[in-house]
């Protein structure tokens, strides 16, 4: 913002907005649109349907990692906790 007295109240109000945890995970959402929840096109999806994916700790066989990091090569990846499935070759596992 350029400055001047015409801002100061602006800027005031964001300095506080961004100082409380809750409205600045808000505004963090709407700026970079992951508060977006689209709809689940099977009607059939959890509470989590339609919305970006979370970085969520994981236990795999090679051991703790996170969507993130499963994610980095770029290739699809499916997760089926608590399944076991033979995907070797197809998905990155």
């Amino acid at each position: 913002m350029r400055p001047g007295p015409e801002t100061n109240a602006l800027r005031t109000l964001f300095t506080g907005l961004l100082t409380d945890e809750t409205a600045s995970t808000h505004l963090s959402g709407l700026i970079s649109a992951q508060d977006i929840v689209l709809p689940d096109p099977t009607g059939t999806g959890g509470p989590a349907a339609g919305t970006y994916l979370t970085n969520t700790a994981l236990q795999t066989p090679h051991g703790d990692t996170g969507i993130i990091a499963l994610l980095h090569d770029g290739r699809p990846l499916l997760l089926l906790p608590h399944k076991k499935a033979d995907w070797r070759g197809r998905v990155s596992s």
